[in-house]
């Protein structure tokens, strides 16, 4: 999965997530009043650990496709 694909999941995910009641309260008053329950850090940390691996697989083939590309370049020259 890209990079930007991966970004866009997490960030979208984390909007569902805060949107349910049952995993994360929101309080309209103030930012120290919204919270985490306890069901939703375990979900959401399980979520996290999940994602990692397609994160860490994802800047793996980055950085082999940059490595690649410094190869090429330098043998061009």
């Amino acid at each position: 999965m890209r990079r930007e694909t991966l970004k866009d999941s997490l960030y979208g995910g984390l909007v569902e997530i805060t949107k349910n009641p049952r995993l994360y309260r929101f309080s309209s008053i103030g930012k120290e009043y919204c919270y985490f329950t306890e069901e939703g850090k375990q979900e959401i940390l399980e979520w996290i650990h999940n994602h990692a691996k397609e994160i860490a697989t994802a800047e793996e083939i980055i950085l082999n496709e940059r490595a690649k590309k410094l190869v090429l370049d330098e043998l061009k020259k």
